[in-house]
């Protein structure tokens, strides 16, 4: 199969199926949302937990 021919396949489908087309694009939104907040938040508790660690001196952290 040509490329020119699986693009074409491609469209059809997407166009026929233009609900499905769209809640999967829906999902990867969603998806893609969920991941960079998750990775935010954990980046943002990082900086807090450094911040709080060093404001208390690695003198008197002791594990």
């Amino acid at each position: 199969m040509k490329l020119i021919e699986t693009l074409k396949l491609a469209l059809t489908a997407v166009w026929t199926h233009k609900l499905r087309s769209v809640l999967t694009l829906l999902g990867m939104i969603i998806g893609v949302t969920a991941v960079v907040v998750v990775v935010s938040m954990i980046q943002g508790f990082n900086t807090y937990v450094d911040e709080k660690i060093a404001k208390i001196g690695s003198k008197s952290f002791n594990v």
